[in-house]
């Protein structure tokens, strides 16, 4: 059994007021890599502003509090686009997008289980950690409000940390656990912490790797939102 491989990433934010996000994926995908995209928007008055993702993409999660965000995926195919550009239900400013590439994953059912968990002002966000099956990588998410500096436990390998400089402004940390787990281990909490206290918003994704026999099954979409 082996776990999946973090390959490259990109990303894209604007500082302005806009309706949608586009990214583009990084120069080495490849045909039959994870495509994982993580989002974050400024909620203005915690009013929701689901995002729209372009064809062939599944929705994993969406959520939203002082912020808000969802978290997309798709297998890439032989021709892909130059960029994906996602889309909300009104103009929302600085918004995030953290595109992930994996490969190895599995073919059935690369997306796992995921742990969420909403804080209200704090300075630590922690990243609830869900059971795993021996051949997993867990991704750590945290998107959270205003202007701030993540720091993180040695176990997460960053991929993304930015805000903007404004206090209105959305921040969007993501990275992955480098730490193996065994088969029937539960994830450690990894406790990121922010420079200033905020509303926080975290998520925990487990991605399978390539040789795990799995039978089929939906992926799941949840959906929470908590109103502060």
């Amino acid at each position: 059994m082996a776990a999946p491989s973090f390959k490259a990433s990109s990303s894209a934010g604007w500082t302005s007021s806009t309706n949608s996000i586009t990214v583009s994926p990084p120069a080495s995908l490849a045909e039959g890599d994870l495509i994982f995209v993580v989002l974050s928007g400024n909620a203005t008055l915690s009013t929701v502003r689901p995002f729209t993702p372009p064809s062939g993409f599944f929705e994993f999660v969406q959520f939203s509090d002082r912020t808000f965000g969802a978290a997309f995926w798709k297998r890439a195919t032989a021709s892909e686009p130059a960029s994906y550009t996602f889309e909300t239900d009104g103009t929302n400013a600085y918004m995030r997008a953290s595109l992930m590439l994996f490969s190895g994953t599995d073919e059935t059912m690369p997306i796992g289980d995921i742990a969420t968990q909403e804080t209200a002002i704090s300075t630590s966000a922690d990243c609830l950690g869900p059971s795993c099956d021996g051949d997993q990588m867990a991704i750590r998410v945290v998107v959270s409000e205003n202007d701030h500096v993540f720091t993180t436990p040695a176990t997460v390998t960053e991929v993304l940390s930015t805000s903007n400089a404004t206090s209105t402004d959305t921040s969007l940390y993501v990275g992955y656990d480098n730490s193996t787990y065994s088969k029937g281990d539960t994830v450690p909490t990894a406790t990121i912490t922010s420079s200033t206290a905020v509303a926080h918003h975290t998520l925990t994704v487990m991605i399978y790797g390539a040789d795990q026999s799995r039978m089929s099954a939906a992926v799941p979409v949840i959906q929470s939102q908590a109103n502060y």
